[in-house]
């Protein structure tokens, strides 16, 4: 089968097309030729090759595409490339291990975390109201004295949020709809009724 070019218009084989395409090989590198030849033949302004800077770290003079901009610096307009940024980075982590687990541990296991955590299962479940906050976790966990309302045990720093009316069943994720339980009672109670009488916490947080 043969094909005709749509630069020559001479017929080929489709052996001599490069990728499906309309251009026959021989004609595709005498283009590309011809753009190099006058490509070299062009000043450094009229090629637009990018600006060189020196790196604030190694001294060295490279392409402004391979540095990002240092803003740790006063001015704010010094340079460094992405080797040396990169080498810096892994540096500090490595110079302070204590103060990255330690804001590693406030944030993703902090209460903001995992009252954010909670509110969007909420939203995802459908909630009607979602309003329950971490501060407000706290003072109801106080007000029970960190007992559990199901089995009456203190189980202080890992109490888990009960919602009386389950948020599958059209719960709110508020707190006269919430309740401090263990694990395993709030497992028990899973989406049914609620195990014992409870009197949700009704003033206001």
């Amino acid at each position: 089968m043969q094909r005709v070019c749509s630069s020559c218009s001479k017929k080929k084989e489709l052996k001599e097309f490069v990728g499906g395409g309309t251009t026959c090989r021989d004609c595709r590198n005498a283009k590309t030729r011809e753009h190099n030849a006058r490509y070299a033949s062009l000043s450094a302004d009229q090629r637009n090759v990018p600006q060189a800077k020196v790196c604030c770290v190694c001294k060295k003079k490279r392409r402004i595409t391979a540095f990002g901009r240092n803003r740790s610096t006063p001015d704010g307009y010094q340079y460094r490339c992405k080797p040396c940024a990169v080498v810096q980075v892994s540096s500090s982590y490595q110079r302070h291990p204590a103060a990255r687990k330690a804001r590693n541990e406030k944030y993703y296991r902090g209460p903001l975390k995992a009252a954010k955590n909670r509110r969007r299962r909420a939203r995802l479940s459908g909630a009607t109201v979602n309003d329950f906050t971490a501060d407000q976790w706290v003072a109801m966990q106080e007000h029970y004295e960190h007992c559990c309302v199901y089995c009456k045990r203190q189980h202080r720093g890992e109490l888990t949020q009960d919602h009386l009316t389950p948020l599958s069943k059209g719960g709110a994720h508020t707190a006269s709809n919430i309740v401090p339980a263990c694990a395993p009672c709030n497992r028990h109670k899973n989406a049914g009724a609620v195990l014992a009488p409870v009197q949700p916490l009704l003033f206001a947080i």
